[in-house]
């Protein structure tokens, strides 16, 4: 299982509340995408499994083998289904999938003294799944605790909110981000570009692992510093690079870090600058966002993407 690393304090809280005996029967895990509410959960219902009142549970315990090996019986997750071609998954948790799953909940627990249900991630239901599982948290069965993982409460109802104790998880610093990236990947090469890249969040870290993200991220720094001849020439030859079949994760992410990088040098712009740096950053955006949805040559929106980067150094190339 993956350690916990960080949030100390939504550790405390929820291991007070359990060593209590007033155990709260649903928590909302809120915060951004990738900053550990999944792993905080499951140390947190491994916890509750084993009966235990620190998350330092010893892997010898049975309870914790068993939900370490994926065979707990009294522990449930709901996350969102395969669509009809099965090839991909779908948008939402949908109402049949809670339908399903509530039965379930009706059982008494079989290994341990409680039940933990997984809900990864509740912003994904539906407003029908939604009101579905809505009966289960004003009406809690017996000895079970729900962990509703979530990266954008908003999108939740109002009433499965309220019926939630909240812990608000927020980004880790640098260093227990360079801590969880060390010890998931076994090639540290691309260490410093990775942690830049995930501002407090080791999850969208991971997803750039193995692409050589430092290069890429060394190509968009050059392209705002060289002159505009040189820009071209530089946004051609990455074009021709991500043009590649085998190169897709990697355009991928080109999108994704160009368009962070223009975003970033909005943010630092001068009053006068602003108008020209969020038009620059409006229009890779779309572009990104059309080269996925579109299936849109990468050569060339990798080269015209850059070219917006190389738009940045000067008046007279953002105006070009």
């Amino acid at each position: 299982m993956t350690a916990l690393v960080g949030h100390q304090d939504q550790r405390a809280a929820f291991e007070a509340a359990f060593a209590s005996g007033k155990m709260h029967h649903a928590w909302l895990l809120s915060g951004p995408r990738g900053i550990g509410k999944r792993t905080f959960a499951t140390a947190a219902a491994r916890m509750v499994l084993a009966g235990a009142t620190s998350f330092d549970v010893d892997n010898s315990d049975p309870q914790a083998r068993a939900f370490d090996a994926d065979a707990h019986p009294d522990f449930r997750k709901l996350q969102r289904g395969l669509t009809k071609t099965g090839d991909k998954l779908a948008q939402n948790i949908v109402v049949d999938q809670v339908r399903a799953f509530l039965p379930v909940l009706n059982q008494t627990p079989s290994l341990s003294e409680w039940r933990v249900v997984l809900i990864d991630s509740a912003c994904e239901m539906n407003t029908a799944s939604a009101n579905a599982f809505l009966k289960s948290l004003e009406e809690p069965p017996k000895q079970t605790i729900f962990l509703l993982v979530c990266h954008s409460p908003g999108r939740l109802l109002p009433t499965v909110r309220s019926r939630c104790r909240t812990l608000t998880f927020r980004p880790l610093p640098s260093s227990q981000v360079r801590e969880v990236l060390q010890s998931e990947l076994d090639d540290h090469s691309d260490m410093d570009a990775l942690v830049q890249i995930a501002d407090g969040a080791p999850g969208r870290a991971l997803r750039f692992a193995g692409l050589e993200v430092a290069e890429l991220m060394s190509t968009l720094a050059r392209l705002e510093a060289v002159d505009d001849n040189d820009a071209r020439d530089l946004a051609l030859t990455l074009g021709q690079r991500l043009a590649l079949k085998a190169a897709q994760p990697r355009f991928e992410a080109f999108l994704e870090l160009a368009v962070t990088h223009l975003a970033d040098a909005a943010k630092r712009a001068q009053p006068d600058q602003l108008a020209a740096r969020l038009a620059l950053w409006d229009e890779a955006r779309t572009l990104a966002g059309d080269a996925l949805a579109k299936s849109l040559d990468p050569s060339v929106v990798a080269f015209q993407i850059a070219r917006l980067v190389g738009h940045l150094s000067t008046a007279e190339q953002r105006a070009a």
